[in-house]
């Protein structure tokens, strides 16, 4: 009798029980379907009150643990300053390129694509003008200088009447600048006429008017010549060298060369071929 009743209650509970499932499955069913919104709203709201509770159990975990020792800095940190970005600046818009169809080219592009003519020639000035050009002026023809001294031995000086008297004797005649002038035999009346000239070795390089001859003193007189002359180069040349040679032997002189050193056989033989050259490049100089 115990065993059935037991039995029995089972039974009872396993219906009710069923009946409270299938009750409550249809109960959830229908609350889906009618508001999808409330579900996920009850969801949220459990998920909520999940975190609250942990929040609160990390809280009292916390509570009951020390604060942990921040650690302190001995030097203090400098902090920079922050860096202030630059402004951007804004790019220009670039303007859409027309939809449209393409303009026609502009008359002046139109006749740039079009050959250019010819450029006419451009006449001389000198047609213009009417003016001839104006010739060239010739060159002027080589020069040849030549010289020699004839200086006082030892430092000494020459008087003037005795140098006077010598430069005589040897052709030469008192004339033109206030210096000696050697003339050919048949052109002492003409100023073209001189082979080769004297002058004062001293500054400004004349001598002495007339009547001065024994109180004028120089050191030495120097022997000039210019071609083209009156005669070849070469030939004024022997004939200056021959009248040097003899005043110096006339007046007791020492014969130098244009730069007053000793005159030498080699500075001699030098100055002839030069004066040879000359001649020989020189048209109408009688070489």
């Amino acid at each position: 009798m115990d065993g059935l009743r037991l039995i029995l209650i089972l039974i009872g509970a396993v219906v009710i029980a069923l009946i409270y499932l299938f009750s409550r499955r249809t109960g959830l069913q229908g609350t889906d379907d009618a508001d999808p919104v409330q579900q996920d709203t009850e969801w949220m709201e459990e998920i909520a009150r999940q975190r609250r509770k942990l929040s609160e159990r990390e809280e009292r975990a916390h509570a009951t643990e020390p604060p942990a020792e921040v650690p302190v800095l001995e030097d203090r940190l400098t902090i920079p300053a922050p860096v202030m970005d630059a402004p951007e600046t804004p790019l220009p818009e670039e303007p859409l390129p027309a939809t449209g169809p393409d303009p026609a080219p502009a008359p002046a592009m139109q006749e740039e694509e079009k050959e250019a003519p010819a450029p006419a020639e451009k006449e001389p000035e000198e047609a213009d003008s009417g003016e001839q050009p104006e010739p060239t002026p010739a060159a002027a023809p080589p020069e040849l200088v030549l010289a020699l001294h004839v200086t006082a031995p030892d430092g000494g000086e020459f008087e003037g009447a005795a140098l006077f008297s010598a430069l005589e004797e040897n052709g030469l005649r008192f004339g033109e600048g206030g210096i000696f002038h050697y003339r050919q035999p048949d052109g002492e009346q003409a100023q073209n006429g001189v082979l080769f000239s004297v002058a004062n070795m001293l500054e400004p390089g004349t001598f002495e008017a007339e009547g001065a001859e024994r109180t004028f003193t120089t050191p030495g007189v120097a022997l000039f010549m210019r071609a083209p002359g009156v005669a070849p180069a070469r030939e004024m040349l022997e004939k200056m060298l021959l009248t040097a040679q003899q005043v110096a032997e006339r007046v007791g002189g020492e014969i130098r060369d244009g730069r007053r050193q000793p005159l030498r056989e080699a500075t001699i033989q030098e100055m002839l071929d030069r004066a040879t050259s000359f001649d020989r490049g020189t048209p109408g100089s009688g070489a």
